[in-house]
């Protein structure tokens, strides 16, 4: 489902099963794989690569040429509950040219530097600092 409010570059291309809300703006050359969901007010830059199974919550702000590898969770709500009356949205934040692993997990509102490689199944409990590393777990830089 492709919101009508969502606005998405003519190059873009969008694989089956895929979620965009309103509000979001796609730029030109991306792909985005099958069964991913991508939230309200999201900006995805040029160029950027969402591969299948990819969730990004609400307001995330993605930059141009990101690669995000299948199945990776980005999440916004530092204390989930159902009915929380005092949720508090915090997106992520990429910056351009980094690359998320396959299966990583994204803690709320965190800042991925330019340039950022995170391994497969990360678990990114910090922001991670321009050109850094970032593997395993519990998220260490190298």
């Amino acid at each position: 489902m492709i919101s009508r409010l969502a606005r998405i570059h003519s190059t873009v291309r969008i694989w089956d099963y895929t979620t965009v809300c309103d509000n979001t703006e796609i730029g030109e050359n991306c792909v985005i794989g099958g069964r991913c969901f991508i939230g309200r007010n999201c900006t995805i830059g040029t160029g950027t690569h969402i591969q299948d199974g990819v969730f990004i919550p609400n307001g995330a702000v993605i930059g141009d040429r990101v690669f995000i590898g299948p199945n990776v969770t980005f999440t916004d709500d530092k204390y989930p509950k159902a009915g929380n009356a005092g949720y508090k949205a915090e997106p992520p934040i990429v910056y351009d040219g980094a690359s998320i692993g396959a299966g990583s997990v994204i803690l709320p509102g965190i800042i991925i530097g330019r340039g950022v490689m995170i391994g497969a199944g990360t678990t990114v409990t910090k922001n991670i600092a321009d050109n850094q590393v970032m593997i395993g777990d519990a998220g260490r830089i190298l």
